[in-house]
């Protein structure tokens, strides 16, 4: 495994192979995919890495497997930063109102969604707010 850095990205949506164009003839590359949902969250927390060389026309071919259908999304909130004490599961709604939050008190949120089997992305940049 080469680690990165990975100076260059490429959005290439909703398809499980893709040919790099324009490399260098027999020079390796190394690629790295990551599967992400309709809110671009990391789905499944894992790259894949994989490397070739660039053939004579100078395209690598590249393929991963299709992601897991999205299922839902689950809030997670606690009124300490990076601990997160309660959840629910908010469906496939983009819009979640955590009610039975305490006055003046500081919580902090992150959401994260999941396919059928449970299996969760990684979870959003945390966001706090007071509840009034």
């Amino acid at each position: 495994m080469h680690d990165g850095p990975y100076p260059n990205a490429l959005k290439v949506g909703l398809v499980y192979t893709y040919t790099l164009t324009g490399l260098t003839p027999g020079t390796t590359y190394y690629v790295i995919e990551e599967s992400y949902d309709a809110l671009m969250i990391l789905f499944g927390c894992i790259e894949t890495e994989q490397s070739g060389a660039a053939n004579a026309q100078g395209q690598l071919v590249v393929t991963w497997p299709a992601p897991s259908a999205l299922a839902g999304y689950t809030v997670f909130w606690g009124t300490k930063s990076g601990s997160y004490t309660a959840s629910q599961d908010a469906g496939t709604n983009l819009t979640f109102t955590v009610k039975g939050l305490t006055s003046g008190v500081t919580y902090f949120f992150v959401v994260a969604s999941h396919n059928s089997s449970g299996a969760m992305s990684c979870d959003t940049n945390e966001v706090s707010g007071t509840a009034p």
